[in-house]
């Protein structure tokens, strides 16, 4: 089993750092979309990412007041498709955000929402990152998408 202490700390500093850069930890402004929803979490239906995580991410965004798909429409790409092992230990999950809650997409100019969701996507990434050592009683390795 590969061991993913190093990675977590590496990416919990990177994610302190942007904390620190100015993300404010108020409640969210969301301004969605005609019907879509916030956040499509693809974990190629769990072949590419232990069903825990993806349970826990989606409980996450929830709680925060996000609309969360699953899958459907984004199911995952290349990445999750080949690099996905959880049974390995290496879990991939391909996060789509929509682009309403953080941009005026006529101008493409960021709105108010941008901030809230910066800090929201700081809490969450929080989060997975702290239940990595809870699946399975051991670390597990993280890929990105």
């Amino acid at each position: 089993m590969l061991r993913s202490k190093p990675v977590q700390k590496r990416l919990l500093k990177q994610v302190n750092r942007a904390a620190e850069k100015g993300a404010e930890l108020a409640a969210p402004v969301i301004v969605r979309g005609a019907g879509r929803a916030d956040f499509i979490l693809g974990d190629r239906y769990g072949t590419s990412c232990a069903p825990e995580l993806t349970d826990c991410a989606q409980a996450c965004l929830r709680d925060m007041g996000y609309k969360v798909a699953r899958n459907k429409p984004y199911a995952g790409g290349f990445i999750t498709e080949h690099y996905g092992r959880p049974g390995r230990g290496l879990h991939a999950m391909q996060v789509e955000i929509n682009r309403a809650l953080y941009v005026d997409e006529q101008t493409l100019q960021p709105t108010e929402g941008f901030a809230p969701l910066r800090a929201d996507l700081i809490k969450f990434m929080r989060t997975l990152i702290a239940i990595c050592d809870e699946i399975d009683g051991e670390a597990m390795p993280l890929a990105a998408e």
